[in-house]
Formats: C-alpha cells, structure tokens, sequence
C-alpha cells in the first residue's frame, strides 16, 4: 500500500452498536488502514481539516469485490488514525480508540509478531514502530484528560494540601515547597518515574502566581533527569487542590508540535500518577535545610 491508489483489496467492516461501522483493510503486510470518512463522522472531524494535516498518510481504496457499492475511498494509515484521534475533540474518542486497537489494530501487530518469530510479550521496535507507539499513548492521553477521568493512584493528602495553603499564605516565609509523585507509565520508554514539583514565590511580590520547576526522573536509570519544564502556576489551584489536573493539562502539547520532549511527557502522563511526599527547603547561608512534611 505504498502507492497512493491500492486495489483488490479485501474491505471488513467494524461495527459498534454506539459509534456504528468502520470499513477497515490490511495490505498483506500487517498494516492497517481505516476509512476516512467513516472515522471523520465518529470523530466529528472535517475531513477537508483532516486531509491538510494528513498528507502522505491518506490512500485511495478500490475494493477486490465488483459488487461493492463503495470505490475509490480515501483511507487513512495507522500514524494518521492516532493523529485524527488527537484532533478529535469528542470525549468518548478514548473508546473509540481502544475499540479500534482491541478488533482491528492489536491483532495485526499481534500477526506481525507471529511471523517474525516473536512472543506476545517480546517487543520488536524499529523507528516506525517507536513513532506509532508514541502517538498511540499521545492520544489516548490525550483523550483521557478530554473524557475528565485521569489516571490518579493518589492524590495529595488533606494535611499536605493545608501545609501548601499554610505556606501561600505566609508572605515571610521564602522557602520552596516540593511535592513529589511517583509514576507507573505504560509506554515502551518508561516504566518507573518520579516527578518533582518546586514551587517558589515570585521575586516581584506577586501573590496571584508562583514559580514552578518540575523534573522527571527516570527511577529505573539511576534517577536520570531526562525532562524539565519551568513554568508558573496560579494561586486559585494551589487553594483548590488541584494541582496534578493543572498540571496535566496545563502542560500538555500542542496538538501541531511533536518535539521529542513533549512526546516524553505525553508518554509520563498516560500511566498513573501517585502522591509521594512533600517537603520544603530552605536555604541558609548556602546549606540546604530541608523539612518534610
């Protein structure tokens, strides 16, 4: 399916009692390719927006079968699946995505696998397999922050929370609060990571935002430091506890920017997130005293 027109080819059709049918095809080579048309109506997409984003990943479907009443279809390819799914604004995109991957798409790589000789849980990545694996977990992030259901194992206690408001509050007091949270992601790069929050009052006296510093660690390669983002954070979402969320969806990528360390954090985000501790630090004459909480 390298050109940009593939005929007799064998079409399937998937069907959802919610989100109705899918015409689906393979190319022989375990690759997927799914009908555009029928995933713009269920992404609520303009397929004349999708199709500017989407050059050099639409094909031209003519079916094997004479009798078929559709011809000539225009067909979308896996890397382009993952990038609808992120253009899609529609909270339920998550179900559609893991209903495609569980009947249509897992099973092809499942395939893949077989013929090359491989387990199920053996992982085979090529450069094209890294880059759909990375769209794979940005958009089902994506679209977990879009349903409202974050993957949260625990979050920051009440009496931690009262310390930070504590801390807010106190004009005097200069130190930089930390929190720290662990995380269990499910993405081919990282397994186990930590995620360090600084938060410092500004230098200009401002009370409405504080300065935030957040680093990730990469707990299973010695606590390598692999990403680090400086920021602010509004004093409303340190009153209303919600500083994960804000995070998460503060900081995530626009959907046009793919750079690297944006993908990275985009994979962190697709594993659960859990409270570790907090402490606050300050300094002295040049030597850290550091009080946890």
């Amino acid at each position: 399916m390298k050109e940009s027109k593939q005929t007799n080819v064998k079409v399937r059709v998937l069907s959802h009692r919610e989100f109705g049918n899918v015409k689906v095809v393979n190319d022989g080579e375990y690759n997927g390719y799914a009908c555009l048309d029928d995933l713009c109506a269920i992404l609520n997409l303009s397929k004349k927006q999708v199709k500017e984003k989407l050059d050099g990943h639409l094909y031209t479907v003519s079916p094997k079968d004479p009798k078929e009443t559709f011809h000539d279809m225009d067909f979308v390819d896996e890397f382009g699946i993952y990038v609808m799914y992120i253009m899609s604004k529609e909270k339920n995109t998550i179900r559609v995505q893991e209903w495609l991957d569980k009947e249509f798409l897992k099973p092809l790589h499942e395939q893949a696998n077989a013929h090359l000789g491989l387990n199920k849980k053996d992982r085979l990545f090529t450069e094209s397999n890294l880059q759909l694996e990375v769209l794979r977990n940005m958009a089902t992030a994506t679209n977990v922050i879009k349903s409202g259901h974050f993957k949260i194992g625990k979050a920051i206690p009440e009496l931690t929370h009262s310390h930070l408001i504590g801390w807010w509050h106190n004009l005097n007091d200069q130190s930089i609060f930390m929190l720290q949270f662990n995380c269990q992601s499910d993405c081919c790069l990282y397994g186990n990571i930590r995620m360090n929050i600084y938060l410092r009052k500004m230098v200009d006296g401002r009370i409405d935002f504080c300065d935030m510093h957040i680093t990730f660690l990469d707990l299973d390669d010695d606590n390598h430091e692999f990403l680090v983002i400086d920021t602010i954070m509004p004093s409303s979402v340190i009153s209303d506890g919600s500083i994960l969320d804000y995070i998460m969806e503060d900081q995530f990528i626009d959907e046009d920017i793919m750079d690297q360390e944006s993908l990275d954090l985009i994979m962190i985000l697709n594993g659960t997130m859990s409270f570790h501790r907090s402490r606050r630090i300050e300094k002295k004459e040049q030597q850290g005293i550091i009080e946890f909480l």
